[in-house]
């Protein structure tokens, strides 16, 4: 009796393991495409790009029923960000999820960076996504291995400053944590000194006095913790809202099978439309109430100030048009969809950053 139960037992335990490992082998085998993929800003819980980031890896899982699938890192678990792009051309990473910080090697990826470029979460998704300068965008970083295949807002770029900045004569002696190059001159015509450094830098160097403010999404005053080492909030902010991407090496873009292909592209434009912009709202309505709570003071600018910085940032449009031939058509794309767009989606859009100004 006792032999018997033994050998049940025994039999059991053997098809519950084989059940097991044939099951994993299984869901491994599912995955005929395992993807190397960073996020060059800290982990979900602190990053709000990451956060939208994680997502959109696994929607694409799910839409492609496990055959795509991630593995996934943050910060520099990988590669910094400055090597990030030539580790997507190396193969080093197959999916890379970043802003456009290669302004120098392609001058195309200035056009994100341009002060006033767009108005709200919803028109900046369009002008990627409809327009011309979207395609010529997208070209220049395919030139350069990398495809864009998601766009991911992350709020208003904004001043985040240890003193008060009332308008444009507060500027100077300040020194300003800089994203872009192409933004340095207007922070010099203003009489701030811009320094060029890491976003992982900022806080640090805040804290020492290094910099006076720092430009960053401006959701970051509560999860990057800036309300302890900055005093004040700038509004309005210079970009609206800060476009991040999410790039695919073109070569393992190009091993993909169509079918695969069309359902990444459909999910993340799907993705962008359904929780990227309801997102982006959130997060940017929270910033105010997260500013209380902290004791962080919101200056809002009059209109007369706003306009003085403005006519300086757009002066930047100019700048980057003279870079190359593909520059030039994409801000006259620009400037001409801007007109399409304040005449189709509705008069609020004229004047789209006023609604942050002082009453």
């Amino acid at each position: 009796m006792k032999k018997s139960y033994f050998l049940r037992m025994a039999a059991i335990v053997f098809f519950g393991i084989a059940y097991v490992l044939l099951g994993t082998n299984s869901s491994m085998a599912k995955a005929k495409y395992t993807l190397m993929a960073q996020s060059v800003y800290p982990g979900p819980k602190i990053s709000n790009g990451s956060k939208c980031f994680l997502e959109w890896m696994n929607r694409i899982e799910k839409a492609t029923n496990g055959e795509v699938k991630f593995k996934k890192f943050y910060g520099h678990q990988i590669v910094g960000i400055k090597e990030s792009l030539e580790a997507l051309q190396k193969g080093t990473l197959d999916v890379l999820y970043a802003a456009s910080y290669w302004t120098g090697n392609i001058p195309e990826s200035n056009f994100q960076w341009l002060p006033f470029h767009s108005k709200g979460t919803e028109h900046s998704i369009h002008l990627f996504r409809q327009t011309l300068a979207g395609k010529l965008f997208a070209d220049a970083y395919r030139e350069h291995g990398a495809e864009v295949v998601c766009y991911i807002p992350v709020s208003i770029e904004g001043l985040m400053c240890k003193k008060p900045v009332y308008g444009v004569e507060d500027y100077k002696g300040l020194k300003i944590r800089s994203g872009s190059n192409v933004w340095n001159s207007m922070w010099k015509e203003m009489g701030a000194t811009p320094v060029m450094m890491a976003g992982a830098e900022q806080y640090t160097a805040l804290k020492q006095g290094v910099i006076d403010g720092t430009v960053y999404p401006i959701y970051t005053i509560d999860t990057y913790k800036f309300h302890e080492v900055t005093k004040y909030l700038i509004m309005p902010g210079i970009v609206d809202p800060m476009q991040t991407i999410v790039w695919i090496r073109e070569k393992t873009w190009k091993k993909f099978p169509i079918r695969i292909r069309t359902i990444i592209n459909q999910t993340s434009i799907q993705f962008e439309q359904e929780y990227m912009i309801p997102n982006d709202a959130e997060v940017t309505d929270g910033v105010m109430a997260s500013c209380k709570k902290h004791g962080v003071t919101v200056i809002r600018w009059n209109k007369k100030e706003f306009d003085k910085i403005k006519k300086i940032g757009m002066g930047i449009w100019n700048t980057f048009s003279n870079m190359n031939p593909r520059c030039k058509k994409m801000v006259e794309c620009l400037r001409g969809d801007q007109e399409w767009w304040i005449k189709n989606k509705g008069a609020q859009y004229k004047d789209w950053e006023e609604r942050w100004l002082s009453k």
